[in-house]
């Protein structure tokens, strides 16, 4: 489709809006063409790049799938889960004024326009669609708290889930974990700097609880396979809890816990205060073998 010539300030303009590296940003310009030309070249633009976008979308969500909670994935995870409460509303709001120009600027002649407009409703339809997709969103949700808690519970690493080391717990023969009851490793976690985690877990163990948790990274007995979009206990205590835009799902027992799974208590809380306990957590326990037992000890 040719182009007509569009003043460099105007492309600048669009790129600048609409550049999805950078399209996270509620304060991103937004483009408001003052002819027709200049209406269609950016509807094209904008068209173009929100087509790129769900490309972009469909690969970030197949990496997850493949990889589980890496690095890449997990920063995958992050800028979609971003998207809802950032760059969509932006792309809806240019998109709104687009159509409002069309009608202000009487271009109906100018079929590109129309059929631009068509492709970018559609386009976004189908964003929002793939990001709310329960399969997808429960992909997300599982790469990124993964790397909340601070470990990666698809590991498999022989210096972790070798049979517990002395007075951490033992292997019963069928490589299930067997805790040795006492002396429970000790969780620091602040109350002043995650007061919505923290109140969770009191307000859990209250409810019944234990109190007392026995580390167990892998999938619970009777998991076939690995699955990559990792642990299973934590799907199993997720389920039927939707995800609350603009914040995580906090679950007491931790999925990293063998008491964890169904039957946890979930709650919706700020995301800084979840992943932050959530790494706290994580990194205490990251040399600590399979079978030890373990509590949360809420400081100051």
């Amino acid at each position: 489709m040719i182009l007509l010539g569009v003043p460099a300030v105007i492309g600048a303009l669009v790129f600048g809006y609409v550049s999805l590296d950078d399209s996270n940003s509620a304060n991103a310009a937004i483009v408001d063409p003052t002819n027709c030309i200049e209406l269609q070249n950016t509807v094209l633009t904008f068209e173009a790049q929100l087509l790129d976008e769900g490309e972009r979308i469909d690969a970030d969500l197949q990496l997850m799938r493949d990889e589980g909670p890496t690095e890449n994935a997990t920063t995958a995870a992050f800028r979609l889960d971003d998207l809802p409460t950032s760059a969509i509303p932006e792309w809806e709001r240019q998109e709104a004024i687009l159509v409002g120009d069309q009608e202000t600027l009487d271009c109906d002649t100018e079929l590109d326009i129309t059929a631009g407009l068509v492709n970018i409703d559609n386009e976004l339809v189908q964003i929002n669609q793939a990001l709310t997709l329960d399969d997808n969103e429960e992909l997300i949700n599982d790469v990124i708290t993964s790397e909340e808690d601070g470990y990666d519970p698809c590991l498999d690493d022989a210096s972790v889930h070798a049979a517990p080391a002395a007075g951490s717990g033992s292997g019963d023969g069928n490589n299930n974990v067997v805790p040795l009851a006492g002396n429970p490793v000790k969780v620091d976690v602040s109350e002043s700097k995650y007061p919505e985690s923290t109140q969770h877990i009191k307000d859990a163990i209250a409810a019944g609880a234990p109190a007392v948790l026995t580390l167990d990274r892998r999938d619970p007995a009777g998991t076939a396979n690995k699955d990559k979009k990792c642990n299973k206990r934590r799907k199993l205590s997720l389920k039927g809890h939707k995800k609350v835009k603009g914040k995580d799902l906090d679950e007491y027992p931790f999925a990293m816990s063998a008491e964890g799974g169904t039957g946890a208590s979930v709650r919706a809380i700020a995301s800084s205060d979840n992943r932050g306990s959530g790494s706290t957590i994580g990194n205490a326990l990251r040399n600590q073998p399979d079978g030890t037992q373990f509590e949360i000890n809420i400081v100051p």
